[in-house]
């Protein structure tokens, strides 16, 4: 069979097919272009090698050897904490300054309060607290605060209440064996730092003859029926009769006197005595105690004889009365001219003299007058009853607004007292 020969024609090649070729794997231009990349790469690792890794790795071994200490190495620093307490050098600074500039200075952990004193730190301005308050540390630091930032600059604490119980830690033996204090009671110096703590002054108070505790320890510091040589007391045994503390025996003076210097020597400024009174007798007891509780002179003589004593014993104690009683004449114990102490504080109510009355002759009628007026009144007839006997005015807030109250505290400061107690 023959073939016939087809002749063929020029092949053409289009861009597609052309590219598709020059990138083929195997086309040696791909080839040539690997070859140069490989040996540029190679190189720059070259010189990244001797300019990096080398000194890194020298780095590490040298940190290796020696390490570098640092206090906080990840963190930044923090700032300076802003300072809330003040050294004992700027504590004692900042007492110096109040002390010039009239301001009462309140320190706890974590800041530092400071106050005015109403009156300047020259003039006693003292706030009387409750009982309840006084035998907490807790509430006492909150009453403290409180009384500082209503410019008062002192406190008075009641330290030995009615009924013979103290309020503290007493060292004195005959209170430890009169169970007069409780075994979780704080030391008298810890009461007293409370008060330093708000730079508040602090003023013991005492309840003298409303004691049934000592007189139920020893026989001899109460009224003993001489003819049974028991102790007498205020009602029958099963009624809840209670002996009371005498004041015709020695013992007594000494235990109160006590108790009174004890109080000074942790820090209190003065010492608060009241209740200074006979219990009430009835007729039938003068059989049995004598004429000793019956006899104006020999009662009177008791009292008197109490109060100069302490008064002598301890300088710093201070006499309260009531000056309603002083002129209604049922202060028994207030007799000036056989008194021998330094200062007496006198309650002062200015709302309970709204109707006239006489005294020494005189004629008072303040029932129109404001309480401000009322005071003046008032504390130039204690002035009048004292004679020379220094008077620590007491007010007694009662029913008065605070703005009345103040007037009646202001009323005193501009009189020239320079020792002003106030209580509710």
């Amino acid at each position: 069979m023959q073939f016939k020969h087809k002749k063929k024609g020029r092949k053409l090649f289009t861009s597609k097919d052309r590219n598709h070729r020059i990138f083929n794997r195997y086309h040696p231009m791909r080839s040539a272009l690997g070859i140069t990349l490989t040996v540029l790469l190679a190189a720059m690792l070259g010189i990244v090698g001797y300019n990096v890794v080398g000194p890194l790795m020298a780095r590490l071994s040298a940190e290796a050897e020696s390490p570098t200490k640092t206090d906080q190495p990840f963190f930044e620093q923090e700032s300076e904490p802003i300072k809330t307490t003040i050294s004992s050098s700027e504590a004692e600074e900042t007492k110096t300054t109040a002390a010039a500039t009239g301001t009462v200075t309140s320190s706890t952990a974590s800041e530092t309060t400071v106050h005015t004193a109403k009156f300047g730190e020259n003039v006693t301005l003292a706030y009387c607290i409750t009982p309840e308050t006084c035998s907490d540390l807790k509430l006492l630091d909150t009453a403290a605060e409180r009384c500082a930032s209503e410019g008062f600059s002192a406190m008075i604490l009641p330290m030995k209440v009615p009924g013979g119980q103290l309020l503290y830690a007493s060292a004195v033996k005959d209170a430890a064996t009169s169970g007069a204090f409780s075994d979780d009671a704080p030391a008298p110096e810890a009461v007293k730092a409370v008060l330093d703590a708000h730079g508040l002054k602090g003023i013991a108070q005492m309840d003298l003859l409303t004691d049934h505790l000592f007189p139920a320890a020893f026989s001899d510091g109460g009224y003993m029926i001489a003819s049974s040589q028991t102790r007498w007391l205020d009602r029958a045994e099963a009624d809840g009769g209670k002996p009371w503390i005498s004041p015709y025996c020695a013992h007594s003076g000494a235990y109160l006197s006590s108790l009174a210097a004890e109080l000074v020597a942790a820090g209190f400024q003065n010492v608060l005595c009241y209740d200074i009174a006979f219990p009430k007798f009835f007729n039938s007891d003068e059989a049995l105690l004598g004429k000793q509780i019956t006899d104006p002179k020999r009662r009177s003589e008791a009292l008197t004889g109490l109060i100069n004593k302490i008064a002598a014993d301890v300088p710093q104690a201070v006499f309260s009365f009531s000056l309603k009683d002083v002129i209604n004449g049922k202060a028994e114990a207030f007799v000036p001219d056989a008194l021998t102490v330094p200062a007496v504080s006198m309650d002062i109510d200015v709302t309970s003299f709204r109707s006239p009355f006489i005294y020494e002759n005189k004629r008072y009628a303040l029932g129109q007058l404001s309480e401000a007026e009322k005071a003046v009144e008032l504390l130039g007839l204690c002035k009048q009853i004292l004679g020379d006997v220094r008077l620590i005015p007491c007010f007694v807030r009662g029913s008065l607004t605070d703005e009345q109250f103040n007037s009646v505290l202001e009323t005193a400061y501009s009189a020239g007292y320079t020792e002003i107690y106030a209580v509710d």
